[in-house]
């Protein structure tokens, strides 16, 4: 049995669609996977950068998120 599961995130939180490229399903695949097989706190993105086979600086760029403005 195969199961896939697919996040959805709010447009006006990225710059890029990371469904929009290989490079960004490969960086929530395997987000999902270090994260599940090692815990939160020993992901990291060159941890990803590496298991992806691309760079840090690849996987920053990928997933540029807008900055959070305050409301007020």
């Amino acid at each position: 049995m195969k199961l896939e599961v697919q996040i959805k995130m709010n447009a006006s939180l990225y710059l890029r669609d990371p469904e929009q490229s290989e490079l960004g399903k490969n960086i929530i695949k395997f987000s999902i996977e270090l994260i599940h097989k090692h815990g939160f706190e020993a992901f990291t993105f060159k941890k990803l950068a590496e298991a992806i086979g691309t760079t840090e600086a690849g996987v920053y760029i990928s997933m540029v998120l807008k900055p959070l403005r305050s409301k007020n």
